[in-house]
């Protein structure tokens, strides 16, 4: 019994392997041209945290793209995320997003919205703005902040020996392109 046991959570670490591969693939077939990471800074649960942040969405949309965002026909100008949530050494909610803004949006003017429209959903939160030294992702910084959202400390393994994926959070507009 004690071989089948060991021999099945081999197999559930390949499939979850297997899992996290194909999601990094598809996940790399986005131009992601902004990481962030929402700091909420006290404990929140998973399900609550990304009913907070769909409703910054929805702030930052309507500034962004007018009272009319949630219409298909304005879905290309709304910025599109994918996300992993977690607790951090506190026990306090964090989430790292992968976020693709219009190329017509002003990168500033982006972040200045972002930040006020968590702070007042949220309280007390922040919004951290990864970048480097270029000022754009390329081919290899998007690689690089895939993997890092979807790191087995950021997506981590439910009982079953798969993706845990309660704690994804995505963006109504987001199409994976399967």
């Amino acid at each position: 019994m004690n071989k089948e046991r060991k021999g099945l959570r081999e197999t559930d670490t390949l499939r979850s392997r297997i899992q996290r591969q194909t999601l990094r693939d598809e996940l790399g077939k986005t131009e992601w041209n902004g990481f962030l990471t929402l700091l909420f800074h006290r404990h929140l649960p998973l399900e609550v945290g990304h009913k907070l942040i769909h409703k910054w969405d929805g702030m930052v949309s309507r500034r962004m793209v007018g009272r009319r965002f949630n219409k298909s026909k304005n879905h290309g100008k709304r910025m599109v995320y994918f996300g992993c949530s977690g607790l951090d050494g506190n026990r306090h909610l964090h989430t790292h997003l992968l976020v693709k803004v219009p190329n017509e949006t002003k990168i500033m003017g982006f972040r200045g919205v972002c930040e006020e429209s968590f702070t007042r959903v949220v309280g007390k939160g922040e919004v951290y703005f990864s970048s480097n030294e270029k000022d754009y992702f390329d081919k290899t910084d998007r690689e690089n902040i895939v993997s890092y959202t979807t790191l087995t400390r950021h997506l981590g393994l439910d009982d079953t020996g798969l993706l845990d994926t309660s704690s994804i959070v995505i963006s109504n507009n987001y199409e994976m392109k399967m």
